[in-house]
């Protein structure tokens, strides 16, 4: 336990040198460099009244050359000068805006080794006065590139490529007010123009510095016991000295002391120990008399946390050696064993005398003895030799089982040793059967798509059943036709245009969830069905976008519902439930399927129901 003990601190203490040698180095050696980059990349931004514009970014930061792995980037600056043709001045005049501001989020993706990270620069457009006079102008977009905490897996070249830009924009008329839209308020998608080298830099993910390396002593074994040796005769044991640092370890001197140092002597090969290798001490005993003698091997090294080892020697000489058996363990539990299964456990048998020890006969006894088998290899043990007994175990009967492995040898002192067997009966544990309740509840409520602003009203039913054994339950969603009227706020020229969407929400997969208290968790998983989808200006029908009995989500949609924080949920009577959910794209909807997904499809999406037992 000393031993331990000491070792533990060595090792902490050697930990802590070794963290401020590194410290120390990294220190010398300086912070990465940073670069001052820049890059110039043109897009096409759908814009309102005047459509589709180029424009030219110029953007420019100062990233480092290198990082190192296990940290995090820097959230280092980012400057954006946007050029905007002279067509914008145009449609800000007539729109009579004279100032511009919002966000740029600039999409962006660092390409390490092995993975690619998909990261958002959110960079602001402070409020800009559009310059009178004609001709294109600049705005400016400054903000700050997110971290990314970087791993061993990150190691090597990695390399900042600039992607697509989301522009989200308000513009003034002179008195502060916003003006009049379309131009008011708007967002642009804008599409980076192909064949461009969008690399904004490339640097370096380094690893770890290595610390530096010292030699450091293990000794094996810690003490030597040469148990009983006749007087007059001789018995050897080794210890091995080696190196598991990483420099070399210098043997200065290994010599005896103690009380009994004369009854023992050493020889050994020891000098200078490479990293990894190991040299041996040999270490003689030469019994005399009667009783116990003891002494210690001192080892000087050049481990500096540990310059000097000792390894306690003890030996008990005597006139006569006998055998002497030892087992471990001396007893064996084999707990729960099922019925019809089978379990087996180890015995070790050993000669601690300095006699031959002959084991005579391995047997079971007791109550119980016909359930155990055991199988050794055990015949004829030289001192400190050993053999192994296995017992197994078979169970046929769910009982509490009893029995002993009785081992017969010619130790004087003990010719039979004894090992208790025992298993612990399985404890039989009555299942009730599940009790159902079928639960029937109407639904009114209403969801948002947040992408368009539009609300579908919900309608139908719910059936269920309430396992209340363990308050779980599966239900059938049926939810009835419905319909709403929704923005189409991505048309460039007819921010008026309404469209009108007939849509069903078909089940895919049974309602699961569980009641916590007064809590209801809850998972739904269905499919958007938009059967006809009308465009309309001031009332009036225009035109249809699309939709059809095939015109429905790409992927299953996936709703957590649960009750609002602060009310309770009744299983058998009802409640309220809400969600937020993502709505996949749409597909096989007709030609107009992609004008349907900008104003259907996104994340963000709300669900509010009234759920209540039909009595």
């Amino acid at each position: 336990m000393k031993s331990q003990l000491i070792n533990k601190s060595r090792n902490r203490l050697r930990t802590a040198i070794a963290a401020a040698a590194t410290g120390a180095i990294m220190t010398f050696a300086g912070s990465a460099t940073a670069a001052d980059v820049s890059l110039s990349l043109q897009y096409v931004c759908p814009l309102p009244l005047i459509g589709n514009q180029t424009i030219t970014a110029n953007i420019s930061a100062t990233i480092p050359d290198q990082e190192q792995a296990g940290s995090d980037t820097p959230a280092f600056e980012i400057v954006s000068i946007n050029d905007l043709p002279s067509d914008v001045r145009v449609g800000l005049n007539v729109g009579r805006a004279t100032s511009i501001e919002g966000t740029a989020l600039a999409q962006t993706a660092v390409e390490f080794v092995n993975r690619t990270a998909d990261i958002t620069a959110e960079l602001t457009i402070p409020q800009t006065t559009v310059p009178s006079g004609e001709g294109g102008f600049p705005i400016v977009a400054t903000g700050n590139a997110p971290t990314l905490s970087l791993t061993d897996d990150d190691i090597g070249e990695a390399v900042i490529r600039v992607g697509d830009l989301f522009l989200d924009i308000i513009t003034r008329e002179s008195n502060g007010a916003i003006a009049i839209q379309p131009i008011g308020e708007f967002t642009s998608q804008c599409a980076q123009v192909p064949g461009q080298d969008n690399v904004l830099h490339t640097f370096t993910v380094i690893g770890d510095i290595p610390p530096p390396v010292f030699p450091e002593i293990s000794v094996a074994p810690e003490s030597i016991s040469f148990g009983n040796v006749q007087a007059g005769l001789t018995k050897e044991e080794s210890i091995t000295v080696s190196n598991v640092g990483g420099a070399d370890l210098g043997v200065q001197n290994i010599s005896l002391t103690g009380t009994d140092a004369s009854a023992f002597d050493i020889t050994n090969n020891c000098n200078t120990v490479a990293p990894g290798a190991s040299c041996s001490v040999n270490v003689t005993y030469f019994p005399s008399g009667e009783g116990s003698q003891n002494a210690a091997v001192i080892i000087e090294s050049g481990d500096e946390l540990q310059p000097v080892v000792e390894v306690p020697l003890s030996g008990n000489s005597v006139a006569i050696v006998m055998p002497e058996i030892t087992v471990s363990p001396e007893s064996l539990d084999f707990g729960v064993v099922p019925v019809g299964n089978m379990k087996s456990l180890d015995v070790t048998v050993s000669n601690s005398g300095g006699e031959h020890l002959i084991i005579e006969g391995i047997d079971i006894t007791g109550a119980n003895a016909s359930d155990f088998t055991a199988i050794d290899d055990c015949t004829t043990l030289n001192d400190e030799q050993s053999c192994t007994v296995s017992v197994t175990y078979s169970s046929s009967i769910n009982e509490d089982r009893s029995a002993s492995l009785a081992i017969t040898t010619n130790d004087p002192e003990t010719p039979v040793k004894t090992v208790a067997l025992s298993v612990t009966k399985e404890d039989e544990v009555i299942t009730p059967p599940p009790t159902i309740v079928p639960v029937t509840q109407s639904i009114v409520g209403e969801t948002f798509i947040a992408s368009s602003g539009g609300i579908l009203p919900l309608t139908g039913f719910i059936d269920a059943e309430l396992n209340l054994s363990d308050l779980t339950l599966e239900a059938d969603l049926n939810l009835d036709p419905t319909q709403g009227s929704f923005s189409i706020s991505n048309f460039i020229l007819f921010r008026a245009l309404r469209a009108t969407a007939k849509v069903e929400f078909r089940q895919l997969e049974k309602v699961v969830g569980f009641i916590d208290g007064d809590d209801l968790f809850a998972t739904s998983v269905i499919e958007v069905n938009v059967k006809q989808v009308d465009l309309g200006l001031w009332g009036l029908r225009l035109f249809g976008l699309g939709g059809g009995a095939e015109c429905k989500t790409n992927a299953p949609v996936t709703i957590e519902l649960r009750n609002p924080e602060g009310e309770a949920f009744i299983p058998l009577e009802g409640g309220n439930v809400e969600g937020t959910y993502d709505l996949p794209p749409l597909e096989n909807c007709g030609t107009l399927t992609s004008t349907l997904n900008n104003f259907m499809s996104g994340p963000g999406n709300t669900i509010n129901l009234t759920l209540k037992t039909e009595l």
